[in-house]
């Protein structure tokens, strides 16, 4: 993206060049203020496409599908599970993901046991994807004779 704002602006460079160059030559102000023209049109392409290109960035996105169908498959995979919803994410920035799932786990686990499966679950998590920075994780149907 820097190459192609910088790209750009030498181009506007350019164009007000020629646009001053060919007044000059000509005594005609026309080629300036077709210059000043073409300068905006091309700022305008300009913030079109780097708004294309970071919009999910600002306003917030998810991480891509593959992604959430690894992390689907890895806490499927662990023994303790019994259910889980899809997986929330949230991309931060290019190689920052936030995570948030809500995992049901096997009814006859006491507490101890579902915090290492929790912490099993987001160990095998950040090793597969490093960019996944933080994550939340909700069990889920823990009923009171497990908290003790």
């Amino acid at each position: 993206m820097v190459i192609f704002e910088d790209s750009a602006a030498l181009l506007g460079i350019a164009v007000a060049l020629l646009g001053v160059f060919m007044s000059d030559l000509t005594g005609k102000v026309f080629y300036d203020g077709l210059a000043s023209i073409m300068i905006g049109v091309i700022l305008t392409v300009v913030a079109i496409v780097l708004v294309a290109k970071t919009r999910g960035l600002l306003v917030g996105k998810s991480a891509e599908p593959q992604v959430r169908e690894s992390i689907s498959k890895i806490v499927t995979a662990d023994k303790a599970f019994l259910k889980v919803e899809y997986p929330i994410t949230f991309q931060l920035g290019p190689g920052d993901i936030l995570l948030a799932l809500n995992i049901e786990f096997q009814d006859d686990l006491s507490s101890d046991q579902i915090e290492s499966a929790i912490r099993r679950i987001e160990d095998t998590i950040r090793t597969s994807h490093e960019e996944v920075k933080r994550i939340f994780i909700e069990a889920r149907s823990i009923t009171s004779e497990h908290n003790s």
